[in-house]
């Protein structure tokens, strides 16, 4: 199945990926943007940027388990293998909140260079990746010490989402 976000209903449709039909709409609040899964496929969880929340979708029985606030424009996130931590990167404070799993809440706000961002945890688990559009930088978070280690100067405006992206940003930063 495939989860598509829909920004102006408030909702997650669930596609059959085999008839290619919408099988379920899952509401899950104001302006749904972005969808990670932890690594078991179990839960989705969603940024609503219209009430500064994660939704926590089950994926068995495709129904909205829980939210999580985070507050300011929550815009991308990512979930690293281990399913220990979630990192939101918010808009409106220019941070990324760490969020642990077990407990549900923020642990951590680190803050990264100005605008909506795109986010990824590294395969192995050491460096989370940020991007500013409102800055010129690419900012570079250490996963084990949840610290901004470094800013890598990019052009003006960097907003990217690619794997193959993120992993020469890595090589260039170590």
């Amino acid at each position: 199945m495939a989860f598509v976000t829909n920004e102006s209903s408030g909702t997650i449709s669930v596609i059959d990926t085999s008839s290619w039909n919408v099988t379920k709409e899952i509401e899950v609040g104001k302006i749904p943007h972005n969808i990670r899964f932890d690594s078991q496929g179990d839960t989705a969880y969603v940024t609503l940027q219209g009430e500064d929340k994660i939704a926590v979708i089950d994926v068995d029985t495709l129904e909205m388990t829980n939210s999580i606030p985070v507050e300011n424009l929550p815009h991308n996130l990512d979930i690293y293998h281990d399913d220990k931590h979630l990192y939101v990167a918010n808009i409106g404070t220019s941070d990324v909140a760490v969020i642990d799993l077990d407990n549900k809440e923020i642990i951590k706000r680190i803050k990264v260079s100005a605008g909506h961002r795109g986010i990824d945890a590294s395969n192995d688990g050491k460096r989370i990746y940020v991007s500013g559009i409102g800055s010129d930088k690419v900012n570079v978070i250490d996963a084990e010490s949840l610290e901004l280690i470094k800013q890598i100067e990019v052009g003006q405006g960097p907003h990217m989402e690619s794997e193959s992206v993120w992993m020469v940003l890595k090589f260039m930063s170590e």
